[in-house]
């Protein structure tokens, strides 16, 4: 029998703390080692003028879009379903996880696009948004401007809330400088551009980033590898589906080829 080559393979996991332990489970599943050095952080955030807006055009909204997991969390930690009835609305969201994390509420999404993308969710949405449709965009506080841009050339009637924020990570660079220096990590695991970007702002000025062509880098999708790639960094490993289960069968893959 082959063994698989992945065992014992050091898996860099990159993302927010109470979100890395599905993936903290895959890995030690697959016989890898975890080592969870969160790059960034996930906090509340309101806006006061939007949270105002929402809440005077809340019965003529028609559609709520989540782009992420982290949406839908803080946004029915602010606007529980105990307290607003969204019985009547209809959601829209961008992947999977997505999806799933909006069924843990109790809702069901009436369009996920084919791919988990912010360009596919445009080019598919027409089919299934009506312009004269009020709707509500959930968003972080650096949230990519692909889909507010595209509802606003196309004259669809929208306002945002931003109920996140996305803050750098600073706990861990120690020990993530010394087990970069000593070689100790086999792939580093990204989710997001800001999971990228600020690990790359951590190691800005060190001697570190000389062995960045060394590292073997996996991303979630598409937008992360731009990023990746923009920031000089080589990404070896990248699902077709664009999730975090599949990112990882992805870096499996790759160990055991």
């Amino acid at each position: 029998m082959k063994m698989s080559t992945i065992i014992g393979k050091t898996v860099l996991i990159t993302r927010d703390f109470n979100q890395s332990k599905a993936l903290c489970a895959s890995v030690k599943k697959s016989g890898a080692v975890p080592i969870v050095i969160p790059m960034i952080k996930i906090v509340p955030y309101q806006s006061e003028p939007e949270h105002s807006a929402f809440l005077t055009a809340f019965e003529e909204i028609v559609w709520i879009i989540f782009t992420s997991t982290n949406g839908v969390k803080s946004f029915f930690a602010t606007y529980s379903p105990d307290v607003f009835d969204f019985s009547t609305k209809k959601f829209a969201v961008v992947g999977k996880a997505t999806e799933k994390c909006l069924k843990q509420y109790g809702f069901y999404a009436t369009f996920v696009p084919s791919r988990y993308t912010g360009q596919c969710f445009i080019e598919e949405m027409a089919a299934h948004i009506f312009h004269t449709d009020r709707i509500l965009l959930v968003k972080g506080k650096i949230a990519r401007d692909v889909i507010p841009n595209h509802l606003e050339k196309e004259n669809y009637v929208f306002q945002s809330v931003t109920v996140y924020d996305t803050l750098p990570n600073i706990e861990g660079i120690h020990e993530l400088k010394q087990l970069l220096q000593e070689d100790k990590l086999d792939v580093l695991t990204f989710t997001s551009p800001s999971t990228i970007q600020s690990f790359m702002d951590a190691l800005n000025g060190t001697a570190l980033l000389q062995k960045k062509d060394q590292w073997t880098i996996a991303v979630i999708g598409p937008t992360s590898k731009e990023k990746a790639e923009a920031l000089g960094l080589f990404v070896s490993i990248m699902p077709k589906e664009y999730t975090i289960e599949k990112m990882y069968q992805a870096v499996v893959r790759y160990f055991n080829k």
